[in-house]
């Protein structure tokens, strides 16, 4: 429960890490790739340091970040479709699923040396992004790997809280596994309008 709290207030903060990435990207893959890192870093030890103790106040820090930042993000992070091949490399599961486990492997052994406080720092690693990221930039290049990272702050770091406020609700008056089905549920039921919103400006 306590988890679920602190979710929505970290989606907030990660909102930095993909604009910080879109932002950079421009001067280079390398560069928005590190600088994007430095500031998932800054804002994850303030995370771990300075979270909330209530959902409430959690949900309120996520609103106010999520609707700041996707709509400075829908109208000024614009993606250069030109550049995008029309032909994208598709990469081979065994390489994604790889790529995934071993930067996530990596995390979780840093976590454990470093101690509970580490941990807890590296327990937000952006691992399946970054993986996402290394493999678009091989397949479509760097403003392809631009148009996924905006769709993923757009969509992600919704979902991710949505779905965890739903199951902060749920879970005690119904349990875990009938909460988890119904936080589902109640996922797609309230994700599908506010896609639906927003696909003609990612389109752009």
């Amino acid at each position: 429960m306590i988890a679920s709290a602190i979710v929505p207030f970290s989606s907030g903060l990660y909102c930095f890490y993909f604009i910080t990435f879109l932002l950079l990207t421009k001067k280079g893959f390398s560069i928005g790739f590190i600088g994007s890192l430095i500031i998932w870093f800054l804002f994850a030890t303030i995370s771990s340091i300075y979270s909330p103790n209530s959902i409430i106040a959690s949900v309120i820090v996520w609103l106010l970040l999520e609707t700041v930042c996707i709509w400075w993000t829908v109208n000024n992070i614009h993606i250069n479709h030109s550049l995008i091949p029309k032909r994208i490399i598709s990469s081979p599961l065994w390489l994604k699923a790889i790529l995934t486990g071993s930067v996530i492997g990596l995390i979780v052994i840093i976590g454990k040396v470093a101690g509970p406080r580490w941990g807890g720092i590296f327990a937000t690693f952006p691992a399946l992004t970054i993986s996402t990221f290394l493999i678009t930039i091989k397949s479509g290049g760097v403003e392809f790997t631009r148009l996924i990272a905006k769709n993923i702050l757009i969509s992600t770091t919704t979902t991710i809280s949505i779905f965890a406020i739903l199951c902060y609700f749920l879970y005690p008056i119904i349990g875990v596994i009938l909460g988890t089905v119904l936080a589902y549920l109640g996922l797609l039921v309230i994700s599908a309008p506010f896609y639906f919103l927003v696909f003609e400006k990612i389109k752009e």
